[in-house]
């Protein structure tokens, strides 16, 4: 029983050390050139390789794992309002990486926001009644972000993007009066 016990210990040391080789990570975070001001949710890619992919978060602030033999790839940067930038894997740390992003404008024919199905008043009323299924005793913050980006490699050429952020700080369920 013992040494069954110690081969799989030795077995799962192993398979972790193996995953450690296997993959490389990078770490930093990307700002705007023109003030220094974080760039939120700029998305990351392998040039070559669009699978390997991360999303920097609110503070600019991202974290990228790719394999090992793409350490000579090239990693491109991009954002909406933002020129891309292409850095070489290689040529980075493994952290504490600061990118900057030139601004870009951007001009639009037209862009309609419309909700399918039911208007807006319906899906504000609907939310608004679940408040009470949906809220803990305690006070509570959501935030969200969603981003769907379609590329031909060269250029952006569908956005699905949405983001919220809902706060109740005085609600409190029936029948409680503890503070919140």
């Amino acid at each position: 029983m013992r040494f069954l016990v110690f081969s799989f210990f030795f077995l799962c040391v192993h398979f972790v050390k193996a995953q450690n080789q296997q993959a490389n990570s990078i770490s930093g975070v990307i700002i705007d050139r023109e003030d220094s001001a974080p760039v939120q949710f700029a998305y990351l890619y392998l040039k070559n390789y669009p699978d390997f992919s991360a999303l920097a978060d609110e503070q600019g602030e991202f974290k990228f794992f790719f394999p090992s033999q793409f350490s000579d790839e090239t990693l491109v940067i991009s954002c909406i309002g933002y020129e891309k930038k292409e850095v070489i894997i290689s040529s980075l740390s493994a952290t504490a990486n600061k990118l900057s992003l030139q601004r870009q404008l951007l001009s639009l024919n037209e862009v309609m926001v419309m909700p399918e199905g039911n208007s807006i008043e319906e899906m504000i009323s609907k939310a608004i009644d679940n408040i009470p299924k949906n809220y803990p005793d305690k006070r509570h913050q959501l935030r969200g972000f969603y981003r769907k980006v379609s590329t031909n490699y060269e250029e952006f050429t569908k956005l699905v993007e949405a983001a919220v952020l809902v706060e109740d700080v005085s609600y409190q369920k029936d029948g409680y009066s503890g503070a919140c």
